[in-house]
């Protein structure tokens, strides 16, 4: 008995910080997006998106723990987005930095959908 009211809090201690974290995100996300217009303002969102789908897809993974079927689709769907966080990160860095690396930069984001692509096949 107390094993399960472990769990029980465990579960609702990471359920309220993946709520946390998606608002943090999505928070970020609106205040990028209000005060900035330039191309690495848009990739910094992009980043803060993936980062609040992750913590949602995490929220919606402990509210449906009990069904594991579900846990294997919401992880797919999860991590799909996630693929491209990479490529978007040194997308971000060459962009912020004024150092465009057109060449060097396609490759990872050719990757990363190949990658997505075949994530989404299965």
């Amino acid at each position: 008995m107390a094993l399960e009211a472990i769990f029980v809090t465990v579960l609702t201690i990471t359920k309220a910080v993946a709520a946390a974290g998606f608002l943090l995100n999505l928070t970020g996300f609106y205040f990028v997006l209000m005060r900035g217009r330039r191309a690495y303002h848009y990739m910094f969102a992009g980043i803060l998106l993936i980062c609040a789908l992750w913590d949602l897809g995490f929220l919606i993974a402990m509210q449906r723990n009990a069904y594991p079927r579900e846990l294997i689709l919401i992880g797919y769907l999860v991590s799909i987005p996630c693929i491209f966080m990479l490529p978007l990160i040194f997308h971000f860095t060459c962009s912020y930095l004024a150092r465009p690396r057109v060449k060097t930069s396609l490759l990872p984001w050719i990757i990363a959908a190949e990658a997505a692509l075949l994530k989404a096949a299965g």
